[in-house]
Protein backbone atom coordinates (compact mmCIF):
# COMPACT_ATOMS: atom_id res chain seq x y z
CA UNK A 1 0.00 0.00 0.00
CA UNK A 2 1.31 3.45 -0.88
CA UNK A 3 0.19 7.05 -1.05
CA UNK A 4 -0.36 6.87 -4.79
CA UNK A 5 -2.82 3.99 -4.39
CA UNK A 6 -4.70 5.83 -1.64
CA UNK A 7 -4.88 8.97 -3.79
CA UNK A 8 -6.38 7.01 -6.69
CA UNK A 9 -8.81 5.22 -4.38
CA UNK A 10 -10.10 8.47 -2.83
CA UNK A 11 -10.53 10.10 -6.23
CA UNK A 12 -12.39 7.04 -7.60
CA UNK A 13 -14.61 6.90 -4.51
CA UNK A 14 -15.54 10.59 -4.79
CA UNK A 15 -16.30 10.38 -8.53
CA UNK A 16 -17.68 6.81 -8.66
CA UNK A 17 -15.67 6.43 -11.83
CA UNK A 18 -12.25 5.17 -12.92
CA UNK A 19 -12.26 7.52 -15.92
CA UNK A 20 -13.10 10.61 -13.85
CA UNK A 21 -10.42 9.68 -11.34
CA UNK A 22 -7.92 9.18 -14.17
CA UNK A 23 -8.74 12.65 -15.52
CA UNK A 24 -8.36 14.25 -12.10
CA UNK A 25 -5.06 12.48 -11.40
CA UNK A 26 -3.70 13.00 -14.94
CA UNK A 27 -3.13 9.29 -15.55
CA UNK A 28 -4.75 6.61 -17.71
CA UNK A 29 -7.84 4.61 -16.74
CA UNK A 30 -5.69 1.47 -16.84
CA UNK A 31 -3.32 3.00 -14.26
CA UNK A 32 -6.22 3.73 -11.91
CA UNK A 33 -7.72 0.28 -12.37
CA UNK A 34 -4.44 -1.50 -11.77
CA UNK A 35 -3.64 0.60 -8.69
CA UNK A 36 -7.06 -0.17 -7.16
CA UNK A 37 -6.64 -3.90 -7.90
CA UNK A 38 -3.18 -3.89 -6.25
CA UNK A 39 -4.59 -2.03 -3.25
CA UNK A 40 -7.36 -4.60 -2.88
CA UNK A 41 -4.72 -7.33 -2.90
CA UNK A 42 -2.80 -5.51 -0.17
CA UNK A 43 -6.03 -5.40 1.86
CA UNK A 44 -6.35 -9.21 1.95
CA UNK A 45 -8.32 -9.23 -1.30
CA UNK A 46 -11.16 -7.14 0.14
CA UNK A 47 -13.03 -5.47 -2.74
CA UNK A 48 -13.28 -1.73 -2.55
CA UNK A 49 -15.66 -1.27 -5.48
CA UNK A 50 -18.25 -3.17 -7.45
CA UNK A 51 -17.38 -2.60 -11.12
CA UNK A 52 -20.28 -1.71 -13.43
CA UNK A 53 -20.50 -0.61 -17.05
CA UNK A 54 -21.41 2.96 -16.13
CA UNK A 55 -18.96 3.36 -13.25
CA UNK A 56 -18.16 1.85 -9.85
CA UNK A 57 -20.02 1.57 -6.53
CA UNK A 58 -18.15 1.37 -3.21
CA UNK A 59 -18.57 -1.84 -1.28
CA UNK A 60 -19.34 -1.82 2.45
CA UNK A 61 -15.65 -2.29 3.10
CA UNK A 62 -14.84 0.50 0.64
CA UNK A 63 -17.17 2.90 2.46
CA UNK A 64 -15.57 2.02 5.80
CA UNK A 65 -12.06 2.37 4.37
CA UNK A 66 -12.67 5.76 2.73
CA UNK A 67 -12.37 8.02 5.85
CA UNK A 68 -9.21 6.16 6.88
CA UNK A 69 -7.67 6.81 3.50
CA UNK A 70 -8.63 10.50 3.63
CA UNK A 71 -7.02 10.86 7.06
CA UNK A 72 -3.88 9.13 5.82
CA UNK A 73 -3.60 11.52 2.88
CA UNK A 74 -4.09 14.54 5.13
CA UNK A 75 -1.37 13.30 7.48
CA UNK A 76 0.97 12.71 4.57
CA UNK A 77 0.31 16.21 3.18
CA UNK A 78 0.95 17.71 6.60
CA UNK A 79 4.22 15.83 6.96
CA UNK A 80 5.31 16.79 3.45
CA UNK A 81 4.51 20.46 4.12
CA UNK A 82 6.51 20.37 7.34
CA UNK A 83 9.52 18.85 5.59
CA UNK A 84 9.39 21.50 2.87
CA UNK A 85 9.06 24.28 5.42
CA UNK A 86 11.86 22.86 7.56
CA UNK A 87 14.32 22.63 4.69
CA UNK A 88 13.30 26.05 3.41
CA UNK A 89 14.08 27.54 6.82
CA UNK A 90 17.46 25.86 6.90
CA UNK A 91 18.49 27.24 3.53
CA UNK A 92 21.04 30.06 3.52
CA UNK A 93 19.37 33.20 4.85
CA UNK A 94 19.49 36.64 3.34
CA UNK A 95 19.22 37.79 6.95
CA UNK A 96 21.62 36.43 9.57
CA UNK A 97 19.99 36.58 13.01
CA UNK A 98 22.31 36.59 16.01
CA UNK A 99 21.14 36.48 19.60
CA UNK A 100 23.56 38.27 21.91
CA UNK A 101 23.03 36.68 25.32
CA UNK A 102 23.74 39.54 27.72
CA UNK A 103 21.54 41.44 30.18
CA UNK A 104 19.37 44.10 28.56
CA UNK A 105 21.12 47.30 29.68
CA UNK A 106 20.02 50.85 28.66
CA UNK A 107 22.42 51.17 25.71
CA UNK A 108 22.03 47.62 24.43
CA UNK A 109 19.91 48.50 21.38
CA UNK A 110 22.39 51.11 20.16
CA UNK A 111 25.30 48.74 20.70
CA UNK A 112 23.47 46.05 18.69
CA UNK A 113 23.14 48.53 15.82
CA UNK A 114 26.85 49.26 16.07
CA UNK A 115 27.73 45.55 16.02
CA UNK A 116 25.45 45.07 12.99
CA UNK A 117 27.32 47.77 11.09
CA UNK A 118 30.69 46.23 11.89
CA UNK A 119 29.51 42.74 10.93
CA UNK A 120 27.90 44.00 7.72
CA UNK A 121 31.38 44.82 6.42
CA UNK A 122 32.49 41.17 6.69
CA UNK A 123 29.22 39.42 5.78
CA UNK A 124 28.82 41.58 2.67
CA UNK A 125 25.45 40.85 1.00
CA UNK A 126 23.93 39.19 4.07
CA UNK A 127 21.97 41.52 6.32
CA UNK A 128 22.83 41.05 9.99
CA UNK A 129 20.36 41.45 12.86
CA UNK A 130 21.82 41.28 16.36
CA UNK A 131 19.27 41.08 19.18
CA UNK A 132 19.60 40.96 22.97
CA UNK A 133 18.26 37.78 24.60
CA UNK A 134 18.54 35.79 27.78
CA UNK A 135 20.30 32.46 27.43
CA UNK A 136 17.02 30.45 27.58
CA UNK A 137 15.46 32.77 24.99
CA UNK A 138 18.49 32.33 22.75
CA UNK A 139 18.38 28.53 22.96
CA UNK A 140 14.65 28.54 22.20
CA UNK A 141 15.22 30.77 19.17
CA UNK A 142 18.07 28.53 17.98
CA UNK A 143 15.92 25.39 18.29
CA UNK A 144 12.97 26.98 16.48
CA UNK A 145 15.24 28.28 13.67
CA UNK A 146 14.37 31.87 14.58
CA UNK A 147 18.06 32.50 15.24
CA UNK A 148 21.11 31.34 13.29
CA UNK A 149 23.61 31.57 16.14
CA UNK A 150 24.12 32.77 19.69
CA UNK A 151 26.98 34.81 21.08
CA UNK A 152 27.42 34.25 24.81
CA UNK A 153 29.60 35.81 27.47
CA UNK A 154 30.62 32.61 29.20
CA UNK A 155 30.98 29.04 27.99
CA UNK A 156 27.80 27.01 28.55
CA UNK A 157 28.21 23.43 29.74
CA UNK A 158 26.36 21.60 26.95
CA UNK A 159 26.93 18.88 24.36
CA UNK A 160 23.66 19.55 22.56
CA UNK A 161 25.09 22.37 20.42
CA UNK A 162 28.34 23.30 18.74
CA UNK A 163 30.16 25.72 21.06
CA UNK A 164 33.27 27.51 19.78
CA UNK A 165 35.32 29.81 22.00
CA UNK A 166 36.18 32.87 19.91
CA UNK A 167 37.77 35.20 22.44
CA UNK A 168 37.75 36.58 25.96
CA UNK A 169 36.71 39.82 27.64
CA UNK A 170 37.85 41.33 30.92
CA UNK A 171 35.39 41.38 33.79
CA UNK A 172 34.63 44.17 36.23
CA UNK A 173 31.95 45.21 38.70
CA UNK A 174 29.26 47.87 38.66
CA UNK A 175 28.68 49.56 42.00
CA UNK A 176 27.18 52.76 43.35
CA UNK A 177 29.39 55.84 43.17
CA UNK A 178 29.74 55.92 46.97
CA UNK A 179 30.68 52.25 47.32
CA UNK A 180 33.43 51.54 49.90
CA UNK A 181 35.51 49.63 47.34
CA UNK A 182 36.06 52.81 45.33
CA UNK A 183 38.57 54.01 47.94
CA UNK A 184 41.05 51.50 46.54
CA UNK A 185 42.62 51.28 43.09
CA UNK A 186 40.97 47.95 42.31
CA UNK A 187 38.21 45.71 43.55
CA UNK A 188 39.88 42.73 45.21
CA UNK A 189 38.91 39.14 45.80
CA UNK A 190 38.27 40.07 49.39
CA UNK A 191 35.74 42.68 48.21
CA UNK A 192 33.99 40.16 45.96
CA UNK A 193 33.69 37.74 48.84
CA UNK A 194 32.60 40.43 51.35
CA UNK A 195 29.82 42.32 49.56
CA UNK A 196 26.61 40.83 48.09
CA UNK A 197 26.90 39.89 44.40
CA UNK A 198 23.86 40.16 42.13
CA UNK A 199 22.58 36.85 40.73
CA UNK A 200 20.24 37.13 37.72
CA UNK A 201 17.98 34.11 37.27
CA UNK A 202 17.77 34.56 33.48
CA UNK A 203 21.55 34.55 33.04
CA UNK A 204 23.17 32.81 35.96
CA UNK A 205 21.36 29.47 35.98
CA UNK A 206 23.43 26.32 36.40
CA UNK A 207 25.53 25.26 33.39
CA UNK A 208 25.08 28.67 31.72
CA UNK A 209 28.78 29.56 32.03
CA UNK A 210 27.87 33.09 33.13
CA UNK A 211 30.35 35.46 34.75
CA UNK A 212 28.90 34.78 38.21
CA UNK A 213 29.10 31.03 37.70
CA UNK A 214 32.62 31.36 36.35
CA UNK A 215 33.77 33.07 39.56
CA UNK A 216 31.93 30.48 41.66
CA UNK A 217 33.63 27.67 39.73
CA UNK A 218 36.94 29.48 40.21
CA UNK A 219 36.64 29.04 43.95
CA UNK A 220 35.30 32.46 44.90
CA UNK A 221 33.01 32.39 47.93
CA UNK A 222 30.35 34.77 46.61
CA UNK A 223 27.38 35.89 48.69
CA UNK A 224 24.67 35.87 46.02
CA UNK A 225 21.56 38.00 46.07
CA UNK A 226 18.68 37.27 43.67
CA UNK A 227 16.57 40.39 42.97
CA UNK A 228 12.96 39.64 42.04
CA UNK A 229 12.50 42.75 39.89
CA UNK A 230 14.35 45.89 38.69
CA UNK A 231 13.34 47.81 41.82
CA UNK A 232 14.78 45.08 44.02
CA UNK A 233 17.94 45.11 41.87
CA UNK A 234 18.48 48.84 42.40
CA UNK A 235 17.57 48.60 46.08
CA UNK A 236 20.20 45.90 46.60
CA UNK A 237 22.89 47.92 44.83
CA UNK A 238 22.25 51.09 46.82
CA UNK A 239 21.16 49.84 50.24
CA UNK A 240 23.17 46.63 50.56
CA UNK A 241 26.25 47.90 48.71
CA UNK A 242 26.02 44.99 46.31
CA UNK A 243 28.23 44.40 43.29
CA UNK A 244 27.18 43.36 39.81
CA UNK A 245 29.75 41.33 37.86
CA UNK A 246 29.87 42.46 34.23
CA UNK A 247 32.15 42.64 31.22
CA UNK A 248 34.74 45.39 31.63
CA UNK A 249 33.32 47.78 29.02
CA UNK A 250 32.32 51.19 30.46
CA UNK A 251 29.80 51.82 27.67
CA UNK A 252 27.33 49.39 29.26
CA UNK A 253 26.95 51.52 32.41
CA UNK A 254 23.95 53.89 32.22
CA UNK A 255 24.64 57.54 32.88
CA UNK A 256 22.93 59.62 35.52
CA UNK A 257 21.93 56.74 37.80
CA UNK A 258 24.74 57.00 40.32
CA UNK A 259 26.51 53.85 39.09
CA UNK A 260 30.15 53.38 38.09
CA UNK A 261 32.31 50.56 36.77
CA UNK A 262 35.25 49.46 38.87
CA UNK A 263 38.08 47.30 37.57
CA UNK A 264 39.00 44.10 39.39
CA UNK A 265 42.59 43.60 40.52
CA UNK A 266 44.40 41.91 37.58
CA UNK A 267 45.63 39.23 39.99
CA UNK A 268 42.05 38.40 40.96
CA UNK A 269 40.19 39.11 37.71
CA UNK A 270 38.89 36.17 35.66
CA UNK A 271 38.39 36.92 31.94
CA UNK A 272 35.11 35.64 30.54
CA UNK A 273 35.11 33.54 27.33
CA UNK A 274 33.15 34.73 24.31
CA UNK A 275 31.46 31.75 22.63
CA UNK A 276 29.67 31.24 19.34
CA UNK A 277 26.87 28.65 19.55
CA UNK A 278 25.13 26.97 16.62
CA UNK A 279 22.97 23.92 16.03
CA UNK A 280 24.89 20.66 15.77
CA UNK A 281 26.45 20.33 12.32
CA UNK A 282 24.49 23.32 11.00
CA UNK A 283 26.51 26.35 9.97
CA UNK A 284 24.49 29.19 8.44
CA UNK A 285 25.68 31.30 5.57
CA UNK A 286 28.01 33.94 6.92
CA UNK A 287 29.13 31.83 9.89
CA UNK A 288 32.84 31.89 9.03
CA UNK A 289 32.77 35.65 8.58
CA UNK A 290 31.18 36.11 12.02
CA UNK A 291 33.61 33.65 13.61
CA UNK A 292 36.60 35.51 12.13
CA UNK A 293 35.13 38.83 13.23
CA UNK A 294 34.84 37.61 16.82
CA UNK A 295 38.28 36.01 16.79
CA UNK A 296 39.67 39.44 15.92
CA UNK A 297 38.06 41.11 18.97
CA UNK A 298 35.04 42.23 16.97
CA UNK A 299 32.68 42.12 19.92
CA UNK A 300 35.04 44.23 21.99
CA UNK A 301 35.16 46.74 19.13
CA UNK A 302 31.37 46.71 18.91
CA UNK A 303 31.08 47.70 22.55
CA UNK A 304 34.11 49.96 22.81
CA UNK A 305 33.50 52.04 19.67
CA UNK A 306 29.96 52.88 20.73
CA UNK A 307 29.36 56.58 21.03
Amino acid sequence: MDIRQLTYFVSTYEHNSFSAAAKECCVTVQTISKAISNLEQDLNNELLFVRKNNGVIPTEFGRAFYPKAVDALKSFDSAASYIDEYHEQRQPHEVLTIKLCVPDFPRSRSICVNINKLLQVVTRDIKVETQIATFPQGIKALDSLEADMLVTLGEPDTNAYDVVRVGVMPTAVVVTENHPSLKREYVTREDLESFPVIYANDFDMDRSGSIVNMYKSGGYDLHLHKPKNPFSFAFTLFKDKAMCLVIGIPAIVPEGLGLVMKQIDPNDMLPVPICLITRKGSKPQGYKAVETFLLNDGLMKGFSSFK
